[in-house]
């Protein structure tokens, strides 16, 4: 693959090739030319007049929905609007759009409580960016052991396994060779990364940013509106996003050059995103 569409990733426990983390701040991504826009149907070429949200990072806090089924112009600009989204709430109150993909459930949104399901408190979290004004649009970092608890999905639910990840992704056109793949397997898949467009399905379509002046664009047709919070391992903000497996370390990372996505595992003692499937 060529260099400028491989996003520096966060450094994994792969033994195949440790990756350095190369961090940009807010002010590198302004000072950026205007970039070139990939739709993940027509990588390669170039489509012009970026629109305005996507070219400098903005918090967006969104207004709460009921607890019922909300669709079209009530949604937040993140979501699909040609798509009908379900509301649930956990411990805290907070609220969740979620979406049925295949036949799983998903939160639409990344989770960010700050307090288990059992009522007691959670340490291993952190805010994007360690600003909590981060907390409605990119949710809450969390660390393995916390994911491994059991605890910290509302009732009902739980941070998907590593398998139940590749059922969504085999339920979004991925192969079961691809799924299986991860980081390591340069020689099979090249950079690395799986699937076709099946990241772009699950990216936004606005919120995410350019890297060194290319912008892979999401569709975000699966209704899972993930947004680039990075996580606390050094990945910025607008770049690109990496969600947490229960079980073995293992995690998911989509980016802001790439309509593929990532699979690698990763040290416990990270702190990435969360989206809970129902039981």
């Amino acid at each position: 693959m060529n260099d400028k569409n491989k996003l520096p990733e966060m450094k994994t426990r792969s033994v195949f090739l440790p990756v350095a983390v190369l961090v940009l701040t807010v002010v590198t991504f302004c000072e950026k030319p205007e970039p070139n826009v990939v739709q993940p149907e027509t990588q390669g070429k170039t489509i012009n007049n970026l629109p305005d949200e996507d070219t400098s990072i903005t918090v967006i806090v969104y207004p709460v929905l009921p607890l019922d089924s909300v669709t079209g112009n009530d949604l937040p600009l993140h979501l699909n609007p040609d798509l009908v989204y379900g509301s649930i709430a956990d411990i805290e109150g907070n609220i969740y759009r979620i979406i049925q993909i295949g036949n799983q459930i998903w939160m639409a949104e990344n989770l960010r409580t700050t307090t288990f399901n059992d009522g007691s408190k959670i340490s291993g979290f952190s805010w994007p960016d360690y600003k909590i004004s981060y907390k409605e649009t990119y949710g809450a970092f969390y660390d393995h052991y916390t994911v491994n608890t059991g605890k910290l999905c509302p009732t009902g639910w739980h941070v998907p396994t590593d398998e139940e990840w590749k059922e969504m992704e085999m339920a979004l056109g991925m192969s079961r060779a691809s799924a299986d793949t991860s980081y390591g397997d340069f020689d099979v898949y090249g950079s690395g990364e799986r699937g076709t467009d099946q990241g772009a399905r699950l990216k936004s379509s606005t919120g995410w940013f350019p890297w060194e002046g290319l912008l892979v664009k999401g569709n975000n047709s699966s209704g899972f509106s993930a947004l680039p919070a990075g996580d606390n391992d050094g990945g910025t903000i607008g770049c690109c996003t990496t969600f947490w497996c229960s079980g073995e370390e293992w995690g998911r990372t989509l980016s802001s050059t790439d309509s593929k996505i990532g699979r690698a595992v990763y040290y416990a003692e990270y702190k990435l995103s969360v989206r809970c499937v129902k039981d």
